[in-house]
């Protein structure tokens, strides 16, 4: 007699290898189950990149992929976060900075943002040009 083979739905939905039984001879995945909350947060921690956010909404992600974390992934948090700064030149001062001082979710937050505000201030500062400056590129008479 030939084994008993169970049907079972999508194959593209993740199984784990404590979700097979034996059937006679063969071993057939009774029911294909969703990731665990756990691995979903792993893999949001894991993706996390700045992409079209501006660093403060970044920030704010990282502060909520933090809060949801279990306490023994800080470290994971923080790198990840440093790793996933769109501007190279900023991962690589923030990443050199918190190898001195220890890759905490508290310091990779405070330096990151310490380094917006900076930038900010020299980005207004950069649009405000003197009225004498500015009269040798336009006519700035009434």
């Amino acid at each position: 007699m030939e084994p008993l083979t169970l049907v079972v739905a999508p194959t593209n939905l993740t199984r784990q290898p404590s979700e097979v039984t034996t059937i006679g001879d063969e071993q057939t995945p009774l029911c294909p189950t969703e990731k665990s909350a756990e691995s979903i947060l792993h893999d949001e921690i894991e993706g996390l990149q700045q992409d079209h956010l501006d660093i403060f909404a970044y920030i704010e992600r990282g502060d909520d992929l933090f809060k949801r974390a279990p306490a023994e992934w800080e470290v994971y948090v923080a790198q990840s976060f440093v790793a996933g700064l769109a501007d190279e030149e900023h991962r690589d001062l923030v990443a050199g900075i918190l190898e001195k001082d220890g890759f905490t979710w508290e310091r990779a937050r405070e330096v990151v943002r310490c380094m917006a505000f900076r930038g900010r201030r020299r980005r207004e500062r950069r649009f405000i040009v003197p009225l004498e400056e500015l009269e040798g590129y336009v006519d700035v008479t009434p």
